[in-house]
């Protein structure tokens, strides 16, 4: 969905603010973060209306929700507890070194 955010950049450069905003509506809808922050500034900034922002939000979320699973949040914690072991490693590793020297 970066494409979709990246045309309503490209819009928003050119002055179609409506369009815009329609892009980001579709990118934040897919989930999205910085389309959703964007409607949320067009919303501060009067570009964008608050069913706008509302709609946006409500998608948003419930594009978040669908993508939430048991076995993705186990393979992410997974994924993390990996990393943090081999930045752990590589300290063991720098240390070592250092005190060979």
């Amino acid at each position: 969905m970066t494409a979709r955010h990246n045309l309503g950049r490209f819009e928003e450069n050119a002055g179609n603010m409506d369009r815009a905003v329609k892009h980001w509506m579709i990118s934040a809808a897919a989930g999205h973060d910085d389309s959703l922050e964007v409607i949320r500034e067009c919303f501060v900034n009067g570009h964008a209306t608050k069913d706008d922002f509302e709609k946006a939000l409500r998608a948003h979320q419930a594009s978040k929700d669908e993508m939430k699973s048991d076995q993705r949040e186990a393979e992410i914690r997974r994924l993390q507890l990996h990393q943090k072991e081999r930045e752990e490693e590589r300290e063991e590793e720098r240390e070592e070194a250092t005190t060979t020297d």
